[in-house]
């Protein structure tokens, strides 16, 4: 008879702790497993300080940032900037167009370009852009930065005062299937 009048309160408490895990499990974030995610390589360097002077309405490279290695051909390869930017010496131009560039081939699809304006002449401008690459072959490639102006002509620097907080990020996302180690290069 002692146990009869105990279970309506052992169930009770079953129930409470279920219900406690249940919410505990719910607002929880969850962990996806790389195994059943596409697999990223990323690359990060550092942005040299370097100028190019005369710059015209045609793009000329600025210089190499670095290298990476892409693993498959089939990869998505994403390049992002994220520093500041500077122009000068502005004759006629309405702005720069800064370019991310992969073995000096453009991004596709009209990616991976920043612009300062001459209104932002002499002022350190903040910039974030990223380009995207197909079909890269497996091996080692260079990024580099362009520049050129709408009309006339300019000076341009990337990273001013070689800060190094000044970075490109290239991230390879491999295809379905496909995994890699290391996932992070320096």
């Amino acid at each position: 008879m002692n146990i009869l009048k105990r279970l309506p309160l052992a169930v009770s408490l079953l129930c409470a702790a279920l219900l406690g895990g249940f919410t505990a499990n719910t607002l929880m974030p969850k962990t996806v497993f790389a195994a059943f995610g596409p697999q990223v390589r990323v690359t990060t360097m550092q942005v040299p300080n370097v100028s190019v002077n005369n710059v015209s309405t045609t793009f000329v490279k600025i210089w190499d940032i670095g290298s990476f290695t892409v693993q498959d051909s089939a990869s998505l390869v994403e390049v992002t900037h994220q520093g500041r930017l500077y122009i000068s010496n502005i004759v006629g131009a309405t702005g720069v167009i800064f370019e991310l560039r992969v073995d000096d081939q453009p991004p596709i699809a009209d990616s991976g370009q920043m612009m300062v304006r001459s209104a932002e002449a002499a002022t350190y401008v903040p910039n974030t852009a990223s380009g995207y690459w197909e079909g890269l072959s497996p091996g080692e490639h260079t990024v580099s930065m362009w520049v050129r102006t709408s009309t006339g002509t300019a000076s341009a620097l990337m990273n001013p005062g070689g800060w190094a907080s000044n970075d490109v990020i290239v991230k390879e996302y491999l295809p379905f299937g496909t995994t890699a180690l290391p996932l992070i290069s320096r």
